[in-house]
């Protein structure tokens, strides 16, 4: 009977020892607290909606988020990205993403009219875009009309066009989903 209650009594223990002990800790995790951590030193909190992420995406979008949006050191002004970022938000539409974008674009100087504006520039370019891509348009006869309508002939294109390969590139990058950015 002592026996029997001993070995009970130990797998007692041995269960709570189980039940107490911390659950593993994955990458992904410690990768996501790393970054809410850089989130509160930059903002001072962490907003809730960062906490929405998947734990295995927030660090990926907070530093493509860091690196294009809070980045000093861009060519663009600030003031333009945001007047960009709330003509895409506004083509998602994530209503959350557009107010943010429209008060970042106002706190950064842009104009109610100049956010009125970008958002419709934004529409236009989706409409198009649609239209073209489901007209399936020639691609090397729309390159070929572009460079004539923005340039109007080979001499002007070579001469003030973008670098040979630079509208190439651009469009395999965002074909690829920007990586690297």
């Amino acid at each position: 009977m002592i026996v029997r209650h001993a070995i009970c009594a130990a797998a007692f223990v041995a269960s709570l020892v189980i039940v107490a002990a911390p659950p593993a800790v994955s990458a992904d995790d410690l990768e996501a607290e790393a970054t809410y951590e850089d989130v509160r030193e930059t903002y001072g909190f962490v907003p809730g909606f960062f906490r929405l992420f998947e734990r295995d995406d927030v660090a990926d979008a907070w530093q493509a988020f860091r690196t294009l949006q809070l980045n000093p050191y861009l060519t663009m002004e600030a003031r333009t990205r945001e007047l960009i970022s709330v003509a895409v938000a506004a083509q998602g539409p994530c209503r959350a993403c557009v107010y943010f974008h429209a008060a970042a674009a106002f706190a950064n100087g842009a104009s109610q009219e100049a956010i009125r504006e970008a958002v419709g520039v934004g529409a236009a370019t989706r409409r198009f875009n649609d239209l073209i891509m489901n007209a399936r348009a020639d691609v090397g006869a729309f390159r070929h009309e572009t460079d004539l309508v923005l340039w109007g002939d080979a001499a002007t294109i070579a001469r003030r066009g973008p670098p040979p390969g630079f509208c190439d590139f651009i469009v395999a990058w965002a074909d690829a989903g920007y990586a690297g950015c």
